[in-house]
């Protein structure tokens, strides 16, 4: 093609200011010539460059005053030149939040098609905001040719979330997430969406989590500020469950699981956030935790939530002292109300117990307050006689209080009280 190709290029433009601003280091406009010739300007690419875009940090405000500035549609006067713009391309343009140094989003962005009925948008780059190796991938199209259909949908892509960004408390692993959604706009300001999400285990969790890593699905409905995923169902080695997820922020969610099931190896992995004691929990091969109607959440003011729920118990031992003697095959329900866990009975062989486990999920510490009944036998509990030719021993051991709290550090307000009903020692 012998004709030039003429140019327009602009620098250093720059819009608004303070929580609410933009700036562009450069903005190229590729206009052939020989339409020109026919009074018909066709802009056939714009090339932006370092595109810098600063928002209040609350979305509700940054939504509202976007829509108060947006121009208004005004009568076409009758142009003698017509313009077509056929790509718009921006690189690396960068997302801040007021007050943060850090871009949130770091995108390639595309727009081919632009007057055509069909108008594709394409967005790829780093999302700092979902954790430092998170990327994402944003396809949409947009079909103005249907006047009865919104004409939006699009896939949505993002890999290696970092599940930091919920706040979550550091006594509870963090895991990582790798998520799909096919989405389309259903009202104008609703889209649903088909999710389907990969769960990995946190870095530098026990082995045990992996456990936890399996598929998660679901629909999910995105409207105004919140987003709400229905028909959520989780498969893994370690924990089947279903149920529904309300988010309204980052740091604010509930999920209330319909029903599940944790078996032996799920067990293990969330034993092993337990702290070290004289006594553990270990759980037998059958072991199983049948949960039912578990609401749980988080929010500003109260952090991590346990609301409520039940769960069926079968199939652990509790182990205690320093040659590992066992109550085994214990069963029985457990209840949830406001961060407290009530054991309403939990039996087996040579037990019974019942009391109630208060988690506080920022210290990491386990408040248990317990009344239990034991069988007196030499192979329990001679060790803790003065003795060692112990060779008999019968009766009940009933601890009327078992109060201590259960750290990082050793217990100092350990508080047990009881007595021996109808027993002997010889």
């Amino acid at each position: 093609d012998l004709l030039p190709k003429p140019h327009i290029e602009v620098h250093d433009v720059s819009l608004g200011g303070g929580d609410l601003q933009g700036a562009v280091d450069s903005v190229r406009l590729h206009v052939p010539l020989r339409p020109l010739l026919d009074r018909k300007v066709e802009i056939n690419r714009v090339t932006v460059e370092g595109v810098r875009i600063t928002l209040p940090e609350d979305r509700a405000e940054a939504l509202k005053r976007l829509a108060a500035i947006r121009p208004q549609k005004k009568e076409s006067k009758g142009a003698n030149l017509k313009v077509s713009i056929d790509t718009i391309a921006a690189k690396d343009a960068k997302v801040f939040f007021e007050g943060t140094s850090d871009p949130a989003r770091t995108a390639d962005v595309t727009i081919s098609d632009v007057v055509t009925p069909v108008i594709g948008v394409s967005v790829e780059g780093i999302a700092p905001v979902f954790g430092p190796d998170s990327e994402a991938t944003l396809t949409v199209k947009i079909d103005r040719s249907n006047p009865d259909d919104l004409g939006i949908a699009g896939d949505l892509v993002l890999t290696s979330v970092d599940t930091d960004a919920m706040n979550l408390p550091d006594s509870v692993p963090h895991p990582r997430l790798d998520a799909a959604i096919a989405f389309k706009q259903t009202e104008p300001k609703t889209y649903r969406g088909d999710l389907s999400l990969q769960v990995s285990a946190p870095r530098d969790a026990p082995a045990a989590w992996a456990a936890f890593e399996g598929p998660l699905t679901g629909t999910v409905w995105i409207s105004g500020d919140g987003l709400t995923v229905n028909d959520v169902a989780y498969e893994s080695d370690g924990l089947d469950a279903g149920g529904d997820l309300t988010v309204e922020s980052a740091s604010v969610f509930a999920m209330r699981v319909d029903a599940g099931l944790l078996n032996r190896d799920g067990l293990a992995a969330l034993l092993s956030l337990s702290p070290e004691a004289g006594a553990r929990i270990t759980p037998e091969d059958n072991a199983q935790v049948a949960f039912r109607d578990i609401l749980f959440g988080k929010d500003k003011e109260n952090g991590l939530r346990l609301v409520e729920g039940t769960a069926d118990v079968q199939g652990i031992d509790l182990v205690i002292g320093r040659k590992d003697r066992r109550f085994r095959h214990l069963q029985g329900t457990v209840a949830i109300a406001e961060n407290v866990i009530e054991i309403e009975s939990l039996t087996g062989e040579g037990l019974t117990l019942d009391g109630t486990v208060k988690p506080d999920w920022d210290t990491g510490d386990w408040a248990i307050d317990l009344s239990a009944e034991a069988s007196l036998t030499p192979e329990r509990f001679a060790e803790y006689l003065p003795k060692s030719t112990v060779t008999a021993m019968d009766g009940t051991l009933v601890f009327d209080t078992i109060q201590l709290t259960l750290g990082d550090d050793d217990p100092t307000d350990l508080l047990v009280e009881g007595h021996v009903d109808g027993g002997s020692v010889s």
